[in-house]
């Protein structure tokens, strides 16, 4: 006999005042937002910002933020960064605020996000809201939560060459993939994942239910 579960939907939530950020125009760099861990991906962020520089015909800059968890992971990164002569086309930023944070997203091209463990990715929602097209890998959390929709590219995940041919697929067609973030199908789902009072009945009515039962 298998264990019952229930899928709340919608799972999480974001701010609806992301949405006020869109539409402040667009700067010509990328962005990458996360725990600074290996699970993240930061790994492979330097190899695909190389693989881009090398295939996109312009102006490669990628901004990260984040907080490392150690210093070994620290040096780990920047001898990356180093080792495939990306150090040019990658800005560190650390932890910043929330409220930059956002800005600096939606101000973004594309968002990179090479992550190895998600469930329903708050990141990719936080992008999506904020205005900004999304490349992460294909594993079974977020692309169970946001396979179709429009904005969203996967590939296979430690495809680095994918991913950088991804971001390459959206900045030559960017007035393309610009439209597809104001699409009707994306802002719907969007605004169903404003609220935190949907996600608490939820909880409630099944509390409510198990107690009955």
């Amino acid at each position: 006999m298998g264990v019952p579960y229930f899928i709340l939907n919608p799972a999480n939530a974001v701010d609806p005042e992301l949405l006020n950020h869109r539409g402040v125009g667009k700067d010509d760099y990328l962005v990458f937002y996360a725990r600074m861990h290996p699970e993240k991906g930061i790994f492979e962020l330097p190899k695909i910002i190389k693989v881009l520089r090398d295939e996109y015909d312009g102006d490669v800059k990628l901004k990260v933020m984040g907080a490392f968890p150690n210093d070994g992971i620290r040096r780990v990164f920047f001898s990356l960064v180093r080792r495939y002569g990306v150090e040019n086309n990658i800005e560190y930023l650390g932890f910043v605020s929330e409220e930059e944070k956002h800005e600096i997203v939606a101000k973004a091209k594309v968002l990179i996000y090479p992550s190895h463990n998600d469930s329903f990715s708050l990141v990719i929602l936080e992008s999506l809201a904020l205005g900004t097209p999304v490349v992460a890998y294909d594993i079974p959390g977020p692309k169970s939560v946001f396979s179709g929709l429009p904005g969203v590219l996967f590939v296979r995940e430690f495809d680095v060459r994918g991913s950088a041919l991804a971001v390459v697929r959206i900045l030559d067609n960017y007035d393309h993939y610009l439209g597809l973030i104001y699409s009707e199908k994306l802002l719907s789902f969007i605004r169903l994942h404003t609220s935190w009072d949907l996600i608490a009945k939820q909880v409630i009515n099944l509390i409510k239910d198990s107690v009955v039962g």
